[in-house]
């Protein structure tokens, strides 16, 4: 069974609307960061955040993508959005001739994904988290070309990722990159996110990224351990970006069965390369791995033709159904767990699916499915990724770094 794009249009819009019940930033937050509600939206396959940009400010929900470095607002005015379907109206979109504080900042602006969004270059006054900070630079898509690959309802990305091509060595050169120019203006203290999204729920009112060097430590089970980032700087390792870390193996456990696949010797250590990325709303797995998990899902073979996810029956959401984990390895500093009936999303009706799949060398990502059971800091200063498991709880207590920040975990 698929649903319809007008029903998945009516279930985003529904989700949507509890964005407004969403926690806004604290007075617990230690100066120098900026506490961001996030909801869940985009038929449940990508976490969004509430910008303020222009004057008088303009609303607009940007979707969070730690996997990419680049900012941008969509422009009210662009033929594909003024189109009779509304098909921006839900995220909102920014009128810069409306803004007295805009300034046009220059031409051949692309997002680089795979619907060819581009446009121009603007400077204006941009709120997040209620803080506001004037003169920060980012891109304004004015079209797209190929609008048959924008996704419906339409937004825009908030990256927040670094990229080390052109950028000096320490990734914070001049471009559309929101950490870095927050951190210039001392709106924040570190180039640096954490991000909690919480459980495998539709409404979650507690996901919650945390801009600046603090992190919300009632979010996480057990102890932290920290990595350091593959070299941002590789292009071969990581396409020249930030948030990328080493796995080592990966496992399946259900039904006193076992499946994994471990990594071999490469460039940096034993391991290879994945990406922490909130961009991506799929799982692809080692083969092996994927096959036990599958069988705990009821081996599904049928896809949902507007998400790509996989139909499988609701009752694999229960623990006593979908038995079972998936362990995600990082050497000897530790290891992150996933339930298996985590992998699988209510999207009513007795409609579920779940966004995982067998994957390749190509795939090597770890997206919402699997960021869902950690906690993650993301120091691009250090280049370091701190990460726990997950504590799925309305308890927040946001905490400071250390002094002197994470350091990495010991593999002896």
């Amino acid at each position: 069974m698929s649903l319809s794009q007008s029903t998945l249009l009516y279930l985003a819009t529904t989700l949507f609307q509890h964005a407004f019940a969403a926690p806004t930033n604290s007075t617990s937050v230690p100066a120098g960061a900026i506490a961001v509600p996030i909801i869940r939206g985009l038929h449940q396959l990508a976490y969004y955040a509430k910008f303020h940009v222009g004057t008088p400010p303009q609303p607009e929900y940007l979707l969070v993508d730690t996997g990419s470095p680049t900012f941008s607002f969509e422009d009210a005015n662009d033929s594909y959005c003024k189109d009779a379907t509304q098909p921006c109206a839900h995220y909102g979109t920014f009128d810069n001739k409306s803004s007295s504080t805009s300034i046009y900042a220059g031409t051949d602006f692309f997002d680089e994904l795979i619907d060819f969004g581009s446009g121009v270059f603007l400077n204006d006054t941009v709120e997040i988290g209620g803080v506001s900070t004037p003169h920060l630079y980012f891109g304004y898509i004015t079209e797209y070309g190929f609008t048959d690959q924008v996704q419906v309802p339409t937004a825009t990305i908030a990256g927040l990722g670094l990229t080390c091509d052109g950028t000096g060595a320490k990734c914070q050169g001049a471009g559309p990159y929101l950490l870095p120019q927050l951190k210039n203006a001392s709106s924040i203290d570190r180039i640096a996110v954490s991000v909690y999204l919480g459980p495998e729920k539709a409404a979650n009112t507690h996901s919650e990224i945390i801009l600046g060097a603090a992190y919300d430590e009632a979010k996480i089970d057990g102890e932290l351990f920290t990595l350091e980032m593959v070299d941002p700087h590789s292009l071969a390792l990581t396409n020249m970006n930030a948030n990328n870390v080493n796995v080592t193996l990966i496992e399946a456990i259900a039904d006193g069965k076992a499946a994994q696949h471990a990594y071999g010797p490469g460039p940096i250590s034993q391991g290879t390369t994945y990406i922490l990325d909130t961009g991506n709303p799929f799982w692809y797995m080692p083969k092996e791995v994927y096959n036990l998990v599958s069988s705990q899902l009821g081996n599904p073979t049928q896809q949902n033709q507007s998400t790509g996810a996989l139909v499988v029956d609701c009752k694999y959401r229960s623990a006593d159904n979908a038995k079972g984990k998936v362990a995600v390895h990082f050497g000897s500093a530790g290891q992150i767990d996933v339930p298996i009936h985590t992998l699988v999303t209510d999207f009513g009706g007795n409609v579920c699916n779940s966004a995982i799949g067998n994957g390749t060398s190509e795939n090597e990502n770890l997206g919402d499915p699997f960021l869902r059971s950690a906690y993650v800091i993301l120091d691009q200063e250090d280049f370091t990724v701190t990460m726990g498991q997950a504590r799925h709880t309305a308890e927040r207590n946001v905490v400071p770094y250390p002094a002197g920040g994470f350091c990495v975990t010991s593999t002896k």
